[in-house]
């Protein structure tokens, strides 16, 4: 597959990730659908998921700190209009699971997961 078709496809993956976090977090609680896992690591899994993804569409044109700190941002932006939401109610305690300690962590392992995925043209 070429380079460019592989970033591309990586790329709009992106922004599906991106649409489905905002769907699944603003549902309302009566059409919502749990894992098992704690909300916490919902979260975590959901947001690291998608900015690996981000990454390694967009590792190499963007910083990975812009990128994952983007994130960071739009979780908080997500969790503040689920006061709109019926039935929901956000928490800073979500927003942490993948606020800075979730950065730092992710900054490290993105470039990792990346650069296997770095092809020439």
């Amino acid at each position: 597959m070429r380079a460019s078709l592989v970033m591309t496809l990586l790329r709009v993956l992106t922004w599906c990730c991106i649409i489905l976090l905002a769907v699944f977090s603003l549902l309302p609680a009566q059409q919502m659908v749990r894992t098992r896992l704690p909300d916490r690591l919902e979260h975590f899994v959901a947001y690291a998921g998608s900015a690996a993804i981000a990454m390694a569409g967009y590792g190499a044109s963007r910083g990975g700190l812009q990128i994952i700190g983007g994130f960071w941002v739009y979780a908080g932006i997500l969790e503040y209009l689920q006061y709109f939401s019926p039935g929901r109610h956000p928490s800073i305690a979500d927003f942490r699971g993948v606020g800075p300690w979730s950065t730092v962590r992710w900054a490290c392992y993105c470039p990792r997961l990346a650069a296997p995925l770095r092809l020439t043209a």
